[in-house]
């Protein structure tokens, strides 16, 4: 039996987008009488003589603009409370958005992270790249929020369909055990996508039955793995599929497809050159799907 969910976090640059998150964290909370936490980062200046004195100039002004900061979240939080019945309590910190939130979850005991799919001024860093920063330092599962859900559903979080993309690792095994905790209505379906090892090079070299024989072994050993994986993360009667093709595009090609209402996805840690250079599934599917998207890995130990 799965343990109860207790508490949202939901972390808001005030932006319409972080609304849209804000809303969906109610209605989660409110499916299963979890308390909400609201924060909102305030982004701290360098730390540098010239800013002090600067900041000690203007300390009139900048009491004014956190006050106004602090009214416009109360703002937010009243509407959200009117639409959803569910009451908030907010929190504003100073720092390092990423880091914040991730300290604020810890502190909490957060179960989920839910977030925006962007800022809305051009200082705010893509969200995609935050809600990986956020994963790697509170290990909390982090829900990129990219469409903004109708009050009308909120007996329930609204997810009709939930695709589960799995390679088989302990961080997928999070992401599908997550999603079923957080919304324990919603349909899965299991999706793995594999490229057989070797697959590009040995085109070139072996004749096309010999390379589709390679293909249909890689493809049943897939499903005989996806069927144990099923049965690992008590998903034994979910739909099963498996693709061929680079995961990154099937992933959002099946969920499009589908008309998928959220993508599940495990992430490991990527290191940042890598991210920049070669990207990672995770990171792909966060950027480019059209739906929300649940990024969970394996808990700190």
């Amino acid at each position: 039996m799965q343990a109860p969910v207790r508490t949202i976090l939901a972390a808001t640059d005030l932006s319409r987008a972080a609304f849209a998150a804000l809303r969906r964290a109610a209605l989660i909370a409110r499916a299963h009488g979890a308390a909400l936490e609201v924060v909102h980062v305030v982004p701290a200046p360098p730390r540098s003589a010239a800013w002090d004195e600067l900041r000690a100039a203007f300390s009139g002004v900048e009491t004014d603009l956190r006050r106004s900061v602090a009214e416009n979240l109360d703002a937010i939080v009243a509407q959200i409370e009117s639409e959803t019945g569910v009451r908030a309590r907010t929190t504003m910190l100073d720092g390092k958005a990423f880091e914040q939130v991730a300290a604020h979850s810890d502190a909490t005991g957060a179960d989920v992270i839910v977030v925006g799919a962007h800022g809305e001024n051009l200082t705010t860093p893509l969200l995609g790249t935050t809600a990986h920063r956020v994963l790697r330092l509170a290990r909390t599962p982090v829900l990129l929020v990219k469409r903004t859900p109708a009050v009308d559903h909120a007996a329930t979080p609204g997810y009709g369909h939930i695709v589960v993309a799995t390679d088989f690792s302990s961080d997928s095994a999070r992401a599908a055990t997550t999603a079923q905790r957080l919304f324990p209505e919603s349909s899965i379906t299991l999706l793995h996508v594999f490229e057989a090892p070797f697959e590009a090079k040995l085109a070139a070299r072996v004749p096309q039955t010999t390379l589709d024989a390679y293909r249909q072994r890689a493809f049943d050993e897939a499903h005989r793995e996806l069927e144990s994986f099923a049965a690992s993360v008590g998903l034994s009667d979910a739909p099963r599929l498996v693709r061929h093709g680079s995961p990154s595009i099937r992933i959002r090609e099946y969920a499009s497809d589908t008309s998928a209402d959220l993508i599940a996805v495990g992430t490991a840690d990527v290191p940042r050159l890598q991210q920049a250079l070669l990207g990672s599934v995770s990171l792909d599917v966060v950027t480019q799907a059209e739906c929300d998207v649940l990024l969970a890995r394996t808990a700190a130990s």
